[in-house]
């Protein structure tokens, strides 16, 4: 009797838990299967944990589409707090394709935590005749150079054209909803190349799917220490890091994001959640960033998108 009564009471408790947590979008801006998806994954059990005592669960969200601009939007003019795997492109893209990027990157959007920046590399299909840079700027005086990317004004779609307007090459842009049907693409030869993270194109790498041509980064890569540069191809000025940021919208209630603010924090300095984005190949883990960061951003990513030229295509 005792017994089924302390088991009713324990069952109570669970469900008033249960029903006491609420639910919080955490929007990932692309398809599954990328480098923001794995990121996520591996960010999500230790965010719950750190959420509970505030009786906040946050669900994973897919919003891919407008290289990032689409989810970016949802987040900006949410009535409620929802938090954002931001990746650069939520920058790069309001710059490049403002029509489609509906929020203010200095008011609407909050960055909390930084996750820190993963390098990039220029890769081709392992079977085409392209073997080095010579090559791909032999290869490109006869035709323009076609390149996929996760979409427009996303980091493989900036880092591709930085990249190759350095190498003097024509290139004709393929935006994708998420670098996966990019790196499926360019598995099928239906395109030429793709800039991506070193996380996700490594296993294509070590299968010989890919080669990789060029560390699209100022200093080498210590596991592809024998690729060139962007230093090496003559860009001496190349700033262009590919970050991921934890923001929320700032419309959301003031207490709301205080919790969020000091659960994330307290989440990013676990050595747990260090080791997994060591191990993933991110950069500057968790450094300080002010809440100006996305701004400071914008404008020197716009002085890197106005030299190039590049558009919204």
């Amino acid at each position: 009797m005792i017994k089924t009564k302390l088991l009713a009471l324990g069952s109570m408790f669970v469900l008033t838990l249960a029903q006491a947590q609420r639910n919080v979008e955490f929007v990932i801006p692309f398809a599954q299967g990328g480098t923001a998806d794995r990121l996520a994954l591996s960010l999500i059990g230790a965010m719950r944990e750190e959420l509970v005592p505030y009786n906040i669960n946050p669900v994973l969200s897919y919003k891919p589409g407008g290289g990032s601009t689409l989810a970016t939007s949802s987040v900006a003019q949410a009535d409620k707090l929802q938090i954002l795997m931001a990746p650069n492109a939520i920058v790069t893209a309001a710059i490049v394709n403002p029509s489609a990027a509906n929020y203010n990157i200095e008011t609407d959007l909050m960055p909390l935590e930084y996750i820190g920046h993963i390098p990039m590399l220029l890769v081709v299909n392992a079977n085409s005749n392209i073997h080095s840079i010579q090559d791909l700027q032999r290869e490109c005086k006869t035709r323009p150079i076609m390149f996929g990317s996760a979409g427009v004004g996303s980091a493989t779609h900036i880092s591709s054209s930085i990249a190759l307007t350095a190498l003097g090459c024509p290139s004709i842009h393929v935006p994708y909803k998420g670098v996966g049907p990019a790196l499926a693409d360019l598995q099928g030869k239906h395109i030429d190349a793709v800039t991506d993270f070193v996380t996700s194109i490594r296993p294509y790498i070590d299968a010989k799917a890919f080669r990789p041509l060029l560390s699209v980064d100022r200093n080498q890569n210590s596991e592809f220490s024998h690729l060139p540069t962007m230093l090496n191809i003559g860009n001496n000025d190349y700033d262009f890091y590919n970050w991921f940021v934890l923001a929320v919208n700032s419309s959301a209630p003031k207490e709301d994001i205080a919790k969020v603010r000091r659960a994330l924090h307290t989440m990013m300095n676990r050595a747990d959640v260090r080791d997994k984005l060591q191990e993933a190949g991110l950069r500057d883990i968790g450094k300080t960033i002010p809440r100006s960061f996305l701004v400071q951003e914008y404008r020197k990513f716009k002085t890197i998108i106005n030299r190039i030229n590049v558009d919204a295509k």
